[in-house]
């Protein structure tokens, strides 16, 4: 059996940690620029023949609903896939700031989904007011699904794995996806670790909507060739990702190649073009 679930939440409420945490792999960018999972990311977990895939949907952002039109192409799926919503909530935040009509939205959007309310960065805050916080959910949704969690202090991960193995157990209720559609495609990954990098060694300098192409000119069994082109908008974005000399580039494909190294494992061999988008007149 097998059950699709996905995560939604506004921006850096922990989504992608939670994904790259039960994936085992950095298979989605954490960081603290706004918006930096532009795609559907996925990742499958196996255990005694019971499959879940999970998949990270882009941040909502303030003002910003589920069907919005920036946003659409990662909600369409989980609302045409998903068997289950995990909706996440930071903590960090006092229950003033829970953003209610979001959560009212989520649970008219996917209301004919079994929505988890994950309450995370439980480590930011007492104890003693996270019973509060649920109860007041839960008073207004009428919901019965919290999991506060913490993944920096390991704090309750267990009991939400082990429910998430309790709902694989049925079977899934809605369209059948190709298997090839859930994993992460190599080309996406390429790009999402070359744009992390980017945002690190940039000091977030260089927006996330910067466009990567990726171009394998050499497979082999033991080592890859790599061409990488990178489009920004303006030619002082170009500057800032070249640095004095061209050192920066070659501080982000380093980074770049020995991560990639890591997850593949194979020899890496990156060649990089940095170049301005044009313009239309």
């Amino acid at each position: 059996m097998n059950a699709k679930i996905a995560l939604v939440g506004k921006t850096n409420s922990g989504k992608s940690t939670f994904i790259n945490k039960f994936c085992e792999d950095s298979v989605s960018i954490v960081t603290a620029r706004r918006n930096t999972t532009k795609d559907l990311i996925s990742c499958k977990i196996e255990n005694n023949g019971n499959t879940i895939f999970l998949f990270d949907t882009a941040g909502l952002q303030h003002k910003r609903t589920v069907k919005s039109k920036k946003m659409s192409a990662s909600y369409t799926i989980a609302l045409n896939e998903a068997d289950y919503v995990f909706y996440f909530i930071s903590l960090n935040e006092k229950i003033r700031s829970i953003d209610h009509e979001t959560i009212s939205d989520i649970l008219t959007t996917f209301k004919e989904r079994e929505v988890y309310i994950i309450l995370t960065k439980t480590d930011l805050i007492k104890k003693n007011e996270i019973v509060p916080i649920i109860g007041s959910l839960n008073q207004k949704y009428k919901l019965t699904n919290f999991f506060p969690i913490s993944v920096l202090k390991n704090d309750n991960l267990n009991v939400l794995k082990n429910n998430m193995w309790k709902i694989s157990f049925q079977k899934s209720k809605y369209s059948s996806i190709e298997e090839h559609l859930w994993n992460r495609d190599l080309l996406f990954q390429i790009k999402e670790i070359t744009r992390k990098q980017i945002i690190l060694f940039t000091h977030k300098e260089i927006p996330e909507i910067i466009t990567i192409d990726v171009h394998v000119v050499n497979k082999a069994s033991s080592s890859m060739v790599l061409h990488l082109t990178l489009t920004v908008n303006k030619e002082s974005q170009k500057k800032i990702i070249i640095g004095s000399q061209g050192s920066k580039i070659k501080q982000i494909m380093s980074a770049t190649r020995k991560e990639l190294e890591n997850i593949i494992s194979k020899k890496i061999f990156i060649e990089s073009f940095v170049k301005i988008k044009k313009t239309k007149h």
